[in-house]
């Protein structure tokens, strides 16, 4: 019966194959006794069992390489995943007074805390279990593990699951499998309906524009390579618009530092550095130190600029009239300052008033006069400033005109003001202490 019947099991133990040759027959005992002297345990195939079976009954019955018997491989577990635990931003937008759904407040950078977990590394799954045709068991394999890159700002806890931001800063992902908490975010494309607002916590730049009823927000630094169309910009430092700044005649944009655009137009701009215009300010408001809109083609017209302590511009003001104000030695935010350090310690007196009172709602003894004394003198003080403010700057500022101031233009220098009867050409205007008024003077190269 052995010359009648061969089973092999293969070198890795995950087939076993019959082979029949002519002979006496053999019953299914004999059979399954042989499969088990073989050392097949596990895999048995029943429907070439049988067939094996009736080639055995038939002694004129052969064949070769008939499977008998399979193993199984075992299989990998599901692979290790990243888990982000940052709010995905919103795609339809942000509740805004209870009810209403703002559509450009999606949250597209979001901020992060020192401190905050910002993802969880999930680990893989041991997959299913295998076994041999002898019986042997075979481990399942464990998934491959998250590819995972730790960016800038980004630190994986001892638990070696939990990833944390040491900074604060905008969560990104700038690669596959790579976290990050940056200070500088590219946005390739303008902030529109597909991105909402944008606000960054440290410099953002925009390869595209800003379209309208939408804003950009950075703590540091601000780039837009296209236009702002009446949508709104503020920059913690310095702000950098490289086409037009269009606005809607009430919106105002802030930069912390200097801020360049090649030209304005209905907008409100402040800067607390300088503010420099290559071409035109058209209806505009420029604040600043200092403001420069003395390119070639810098012009001035229907525009108020205020600056502390310069103003150079190439071409203001029109033929037709239109208003067009250069105002230096501005101390409107300035006086603003005072004003607020004043009330705030107004109200501070009086919140000091208020504890001390008696059950009859007076103060006791003469605190309550002490303390209005303090509030007087700290007005007094504030306009003593004022006034020594006013008289350094008036000291230093000026106003350039490198071409041509037409008629009606108004020179403000403080509370002063001179408008122009006719044009002039390439002058000058400073204060003159002694008259105490505005004096001009030709512009020399």
């Amino acid at each position: 019966m052995e010359k009648r019947l061969r089973i092999t099991i293969f070198e890795d133990g995950m087939q076993a194959h019959a082979a029949v040759a002519p002979g006496p027959p053999m019953g299914r005992g004999d059979l399954e006794r042989s499969i088990n002297e073989a050392g097949i345990r596990r895999g048995q195939l029943p429907s070439a069992i049988d067939d094996l079976a009736a080639l055995l009954e038939d002694e004129k019955g052969q064949a070769e390489g008939l499977l008998i018997a399979r193993g199984e491989e075992p299989s990998a577990g599901r692979p290790g995943r990243l888990r982000i635990d940052v709010p995905e931003p919103d795609p339809i937008g942000a509740l805004r007074d209870g009810d209403r759904v703002d559509f450009r407040e999606r949250g597209f950078l979001p901020v992060v805390r020192e401190g905050e977990r910002v993802a969880t590394l999930i680990p893989p799954t041991r997959g299913r279990s295998g076994f041999r045709v002898t019986g042997e068991e075979l481990p399942g394999l464990e998934g491959p593990a998250f590819p995972l890159l730790l960016g800038k700002g980004v630190v994986l806890d001892d638990d070696g699951m939990t990833i944390r931001a040491v900074r604060e800063g905008v969560f990104t992902r700038p690669g596959e499998g790579r976290i990050e908490i940056s200070d500088h975010h590219r946005h390739d494309g303008s902030v529109d309906m597909s991105s909402g607002n944008l606000r960054m916590k440290g410099s953002l730049e925009i390869t595209g524009s800003i379209l309208p009823g939408f804003e950009a927000e950075a703590s540091d630094d601000l780039v837009v390579h296209g236009d702002v169309d009446r949508g709104r910009v503020r920059a913690g430092g310095c702000l950098q618009v490289f086409r037009f700044l269009v606005g809607d005649g009430a919106t105002r944009n802030t930069a912390g530092q200097d801020a360049h655009c090649r030209g304005i137009r209905r907008a409100t701009l402040h800067a607390d550095g300088a503010i420099h215009i290559e071409t035109e300010v058209v209806d505009a408001t420029l604040e600043a130190q200092r403001i420069l809109a003395d390119g070639p083609r810098g012009r001035v017209r229907g525009s108020h600029l205020k600056a502390a302590k310069l103003i150079r511009a190439r071409d203001v003001g029109s033929e037709g009239g239109a208003e067009t104000l250069l105002h230096v030695a501005d101390l409107e935010s300035f006086e603003r300052e005072m004003e607020s350090q004043s009330r705030k310690h107004h109200q501070e007196a009086r919140r000091r008033q208020q504890r001390g009172a008696g059950p009859g709602g007076r103060s006791k003894g003469g605190k309550a006069g002490r303390e209005a004394l303090e509030t007087e003198r700290a007005r007094l003080k504030g306009r003593l400033d004022l006034r020594r403010r006013r008289r350094e700057l008036l000291q230093h500022c000026a106003i350039e005109v490198l071409g041509t101031a037409h008629a009606g233009v108004i020179i403000q220098f403080a509370d002063t003001r001179l408008k122009l009867g006719e044009a002039q050409k390439r002058t000058r205007f400073t204060w003159d202490p002694e008259a105490n008024e505005i004096r001009n003077e030709e512009l020399r190269s």
